[in-house]
């Protein structure tokens, strides 16, 4: 599934994901669907999935980047815990 800014984003079990290069690394995050719903909004259809991903991608991008910093590996799961 290709979003409109170009973001190749892939659905599998009900969650998102998409890469996002960081420090001439690609990470690979997952964006659980539980996540998208709680924290987010999304009412929990592919395409209102999708929106609420490029909605909050900075914020979304963000937890992933500090847990790659702390060590995580790829793919960087981003949870409601996380927020």
């Amino acid at each position: 599934m290709a979003a409109s800014n170009e973001l190749r984003i892939m659905r599998r079990g009900g969650d998102l994901f998409f890469n996002h290069v960081y420090d001439d690394t690609i990470l690979m995050i997952q964006v659980t669907h539980e996540c998208l719903a709680d924290v987010f909004g999304s009412e929990g259809a592919p395409d209102q999935d999708v929106k609420t991903l490029q909605a909050n991608l900075s914020a979304i991008v963000k937890v992933a980047t500090e847990k790659a910093l702390r060590g995580e590996a790829s793919p960087i799961r981003v949870t409601v815990a996380d927020f």
